[in-house]
């Protein structure tokens, strides 16, 4: 583990693990390139780490409580993928009461040390997404700055592979490079498919073919979203996370809404075919009475019209 002795009083701020793992890329970053300053750098990277860590849990916390239809009923299965080393995980494993976490990360160091350090259920994710076997489905999957860094081949493929994954209801939760990381790569021109990819990333030992920076507009990822079954975009909010990651939420819709109804049979009174047509109808609205409940759902109701065209057209014009 790295040797940073300023992390113990703000870990303590937040009754999580001090411990740092020698190999934590996202600490390394913000220590910077060269080791000759982390003295001078060492404080602010500490303080960082663990500010932005729990910023992120509580959003995502918030994010689960506006839109998870079970929020306060039980403690939902939540998979935080391409955890790392616990920088938001640390934050996550301390809501007992309201999650039952699982962290995913590519190296095996790191499940190692989620493990022990940071005292919460892990599990090795693949380079490959048909190679990745989870402990079965979730509530809720979080994957955070992981689509803006996988190259084209495999993009859809993760979205699926993540998808697949939900329970009934559940929420996928992702963020990716948007248009202020498009301004700050100096508007480079996007492919014809809506994505942008370059060979750097702050995972030195990932390999280009699986690992890089990608920026993709919205349709792009509407596009992808639309070939899971079921799926249903219920959020986008654009340049909400890191001030330039967008954010997408996407439910397994609900059960009733794909409910046919039952086909008559032989022998059924009329009395018994209106009682399951009520019971059905009764159903449905509860979902429906949930989904119109969420103030995000509102909120986005404009956002959701509009999907269809999105996917057609590009939200920034492209080359510019």
């Amino acid at each position: 583990m790295a040797d940073v002795p300023e992390v113990t009083p703000i870990a303590a701020k937040f009754d999580v693990s001090a411990a740092i793992h020698a190999n934590d890329f996202m600490f390394l970053w913000h220590l910077g390139p060269d080791p000759s300053r982390w003295p001078e750098t060492r404080q602010q990277a500490t303080d960082y780490y663990f500010n932005d860590g729990a910023r992120s849990a509580a959003h995502l916390d918030e994010l689960v409580a506006e839109l998870h239809f079970d929020h306060t009923k039980r403690p939902l299965r939540l998979l935080e993928f391409a955890s790392g080393y616990g920088m938001v995980s640390r934050h996550l494993g301390r809501m007992k009461e309201r999650y039952a976490l699982t962290a995913c990360d590519i190296h095996q160091q790191a499940i190692e040390f989620l493990r022990t350090e940071i005292g919460v259920e892990a599990v090795l994710s693949r380079t490959d997404p048909d190679d990745l076997v989870l402990p079965g489905n979730f509530d809720v999957i979080f994957a955070l700055s992981f689509f803006s860094h996988v190259p084209h081949r495999t993009w859809g493929r993760w979205l699926r592979k993540l998808y697949s994954a939900l329970a009934n209801d559940g929420l996928l939760i992702f963020t990716t490079h948007g248009q202020g990381g498009h301004d700050r790569a100096g508007r480079p021109q996007f492919l014809p498919e809506g994505y942008w990819f370059a060979v750097s990333s702050e995972q030195g030992d990932l390999g280009p073919e699986d690992y890089g920076t990608v920026l993709v507009e919205p349709f792009y990822v509407f596009q992808h979203i639309e070939r899971c079954e079921e799926a249903s975009m219920v959020l986008f909010s654009g340049a909400s996370w890191w001030g330039d990651q967008d954010t997408y939420v996407v439910r397994k819709a609900p059960r009733s809404f794909h409910r046919r109804l039952s086909p008559r049979r032989e022998g059924d009174t009329t009395n018994q075919r209106v009682a399951g047509l009520k019971a059905e109808n009764r159903a449905l609205r509860d979902t429906i009475d949930a989904i119109h409940a969420s103030h995000s759902w509102r909120l986005t109701a404009p956002m959701r019209g509009l999907a269809s065209k999105l996917i057609k057209a590009s939200m920034w014009k492209r080359g510019t």
